[in-house]
Formats: C-alpha cells, structure tokens, sequence
C-alpha cells in the first residue's frame, strides 16, 4: 500500500487542476476553432484568477512579462564618471565634431552603457513572442524596452493601449509620443484617431477597477461630505501645461475654490493628495482647516465614502466614477492652460452637457450650496444619458470579445 503523504496530495491537486485548465482550453480551441497566440502583457489585471478567466475566455495564451531584478546597478560614481572620460577620449575625433553627441554620451542612463550587457543577457533569455501589449509600463522599466527592441528586431507586434483618460488626446505628451513611436498600434479607449495606428479597443483599466470596486448602491441625498481629489504639481513635465507657473495658476485656482465651499459649515471637507499636491510655500495654514487624507491612500477609502467627489485634472477617476454611481464633478476654470486637441474638447463637452464638467466656480458653488437633493442632479435622465455616451466614446469597458481585434491585427 502507497502511502499518500501531504506534499504529494499537495502536487497531485496542482496537476489536476492543471490538466482541467488545458481540457477546458482544448474545447475553447475546438469549440470555436480559434488560433492560439503567445502573447506577453505587462498588465496587472493577468494575475491570479482574473489571469485565468483571461486565458480561458479568450484565444491567447497571456503571459506576464517576468520583472526582472536587473536594474539595481551599484552607482560608483567616480568609477562611472571615468569609464565615460576613457570613452570620450576613445572617440574623441567624432565628439569634437558633435559637441551634442558628446553631451549626451556622457550624460546617457547606466542601463544603456554600464549595466547594458547584464541586461541584454538576461533579456536574450526570453523567448520571443508573437507580440507585447503594454500600456505605460515601457516608460519606468528599461528591460522592457530592451525586450521591446528584441521584438522589433523580429518584426513582431507591438501594442500600446491606452493607459490613462487623458493618454493620447493631450497636448505635447512626451510619454505618449514615445510609445507611440515604438508601437504597431495603439489601441484606444474607444475613440478613432486621425492615423492608421490608432485602433478602437476598450479600456483593461476600468476593467481591471470594476472588479476591485464595488458600485455604490446607495447615495447621500443631501451632501455630508465632499472628498477634493488633489492632483500631483511639477516645476517641469511632459505636458504644455505642466509647468511651475500654469501649477501655481492652478494652486491658486483649487485654494480659492476651497476657501468659498468651506462657507458650507454643515458639510465636512477631505482632501486626497499626491506626492507634488502642494507646490506654493505658505499655504500649510489654510490647508490645515481640512481633513488632509495620507498621501498613499487608496481609492477603497473614497468611492463610496463620500456625497461627492471633486477631481481638478481630467483622470481614469471620473469615468471610474460614473461606472460606479460615485457623484462626480471636474472642475478646471477657463484661466488654466486651454487644451486643443480636439477628442480631448470634445470630451470637455459631452462632460459639461452632462454637468460633470464646470468650468465656472459659481456653477460649483451653485451644486454645493444648494439645497435640491442630489438625486435631482445625478440621475437626471439627460445627465444620466450623456454619461452612457462618454462611457460608450471615452472609456469603453474592456470584453473578452475585444481580444478579436488584436487577434485580426498580429496577423
């Protein structure tokens, strides 16, 4: 008689439920005669049980692209600094003729010069796939640039999808060019852009939130409480607008906001910041009059938390909003920088027809203090069905069937 220990009962279930995933995957296959890709993601949403129900319900083998621990080279600083004079003096006949190729040598990241081979060698490991999806990833890990370029080299398929609200309808977005660079396609929230690599697809990161949040059944009729979403200010970023001096315009703009809805004695007042949330000196004093929430809080703590909350830049949080029945606005005055693009106005627009979007703080004010129930305005019907369409144009939830239209263009 075998004696059935626990690691081998442990191993033996692992195997089963194994071979119930390829079964099950063999019917897919057979049922609906669909070709099977190997397709590497950088997505956060393939893990776990949610990964599953992704390879099941649809007809690519999904693989998470491995994070790699290969970035953490140990800066000798005077060691690198002269391994850079040696390659400046080695080529000192082309520097001299390009002063610009110069300054960027020697300024170019570890990655691609000390660290480039450990890198590389790693990465070389990998197998090649038939194609990569990611969607912002690429710009804070430079291995998967690597593996990106390995990709490419191959001619296989890149596709960028669409990582935030505003990601490909800014203006001036540097880490939107630079994906759309190194991509195929990119694959959109659900509008059509202008090129032929603009691609309607749907968004895996509202699909990814409808499964973390819960919808708000019931909301406050009267308004209790308002949570004052507080974006991240820079002295230089990568949009037009992001500058020391349209931040401190707009500083000023959410401070005297602020200052008149906190007249409302009879609602309670929270802000949500980020790290950069407050860029002008000498304003911890009037800050301090609000419940200031930790920078690291999650949305968990706010959807459903509060009669409404208020956002200050177009983000992934107001379309979340709307999914989940969370009373919204977006305030953003006509003083601020104005952005162009047109998918990005047209947005602003359906947004204020549906009074989501103020532009005016009277109009504001006008919600907060009064005295109608919040019913009346958030499930107006008008209200509730220009909604729908900006959810349908803007922010379409992701479905399995969407994975067609990868499938039609990795061929």
């Amino acid at each position: 008689m075998i004696k059935i220990t626990k690691s081998m009962f442990r191993k033996g279930w692992i195997y089963f439920q194994v071979y119930l995933i390829i079964l099950k995957q063999l019917f897919q296959i057979y049922s609906f005669s669909l070709e099977l890709q190997k397709f590497y993601s950088m997505k956060a949403i393939l893990k776990k049980k949610l990964k599953k129900n992704f390879i099941l319900k649809s007809f690519f083998y999904f693989y998470s692209l491995p994070r790699l621990q290969i970035e953490n080279y140990s800066i000798e600083k005077k060691k690198i600094f002269q391994n850079r004079l040696g390659f400046i003096k080695r080529f000192r006949s082309i520097f001299q003729k390009d002063m610009l190729l110069k300054n960027i040598f020697f300024l170019i990241p570890i990655n691609y010069l000390e660290n480039y081979n450990r890198i590389s060698n790693e990465i070389d490991k990998l197998k090649i796939s038939d194609g990569i999806y990611i969607d912002g990833n690429e710009v804070s890990f430079d291995f998967i640039k690597f593996y990106i370029a390995k990709l490419k080299l191959n001619k296989k398929k890149i596709f960028s999808g669409q990582h935030s609200l505003r990601t490909g309808i800014d203006d001036y977005d540097t880490f939107f060019d630079y994906s759309k660079s190194i991509s195929n396609y990119f694959l959109t929230w659900g509008w059509r852009g202008e090129s032929k690599i603009y691609k309607k697809f749907s968004s895996l990161r509202i699909f990814s939130s409808l499964k973390k949040y819960k919808k708000i059944k019931k909301i406050d009729n009267q308004i209790v409480s308002i949570c004052f979403i507080l974006c991240s200010f820079s002295r230089v970023g990568e949009c037009l607008y992001e500058n020391f001096v349209e931040n401190k315009k707009a500083e000023k703009s959410r401070i005297d906001l602020l200052r008149i809805l906190k007249k409302q004695k009879k609602i309670e007042f929270f802000l949500k910041p980020r790290t950069g949330s407050f860029l002008m000196s000498n304003t911890n004093k009037f800050y301090k009059k609000f419940n200031i929430m930790k920078d690291k809080t999650r949305m968990y703590d706010v959807f459903g938390k509060f009669s409404i909350i208020i956002f200050e830049r177009l983000s992934l949080g107001i379309v979340e909003s709307i999914l989940l029945n969370q009373p919204t606005i977006f305030y953003y005055p006509k003083k601020l920088y104005q952005i162009k693009n047109k998918h990005y106005r047209n947005l602003l627009f359906l947004m204020k027809k549906a009074n989501i979007f103020f532009d005016d703080r009277k109009k504001v004010e006008e919600i907060i203090s009064s005295k109608k129930k919040i019913y009346d305005w958030w499930f107006d019907k008008k209200n509730v069905q220009i909604r729908n369409e900006i959810i349908l144009k803007y922010a379409k939830v992701f479905k399995n069937k969407d994975l067609k239209i990868i499938k039609k263009l990795i061929k």
